[in-house]
């Protein structure tokens, strides 16, 4: 019986991404109180653009949320609307 060895490198979980994931910030700008929600983007706060890593993401969301607004997380490219659009078409 025969035996060999294979060597293999050792790869640790603990390594962060070279980019780190990106959110966006919705506000429904009804509060609940039109016929149906009328989702925007939020801008960071100070930042000019709109996507941030999650921490700062998860902040903004508790600012908006503490001024009365309904907020979700979301990733780039997705989008709460129904109508699948990314702004308010009236404006």
């Amino acid at each position: 019986m025969t035996s060999s060895v294979i060597e293999r490198t050792v790869t640790t979980a603990t390594e962060a991404p070279s980019t780190p994931l990106l959110f966006v910030v919705w506000i429904e700008t009804n509060c609940g109180e039109g016929p149906e929600p009328d989702w925007e983007m939020d801008w960071a706060l100070g930042s000019g653009r709109e996507l941030e890593p999650l921490p700062l993401a998860l902040d903004h969301a508790a600012e908006c949320r503490a001024a009365g607004y309904p907020t979700l997380i979301m990733l780039p490219g997705q989008t709460p609307r129904a109508d699948g659009l990314f702004t308010n078409p009236a404006y």
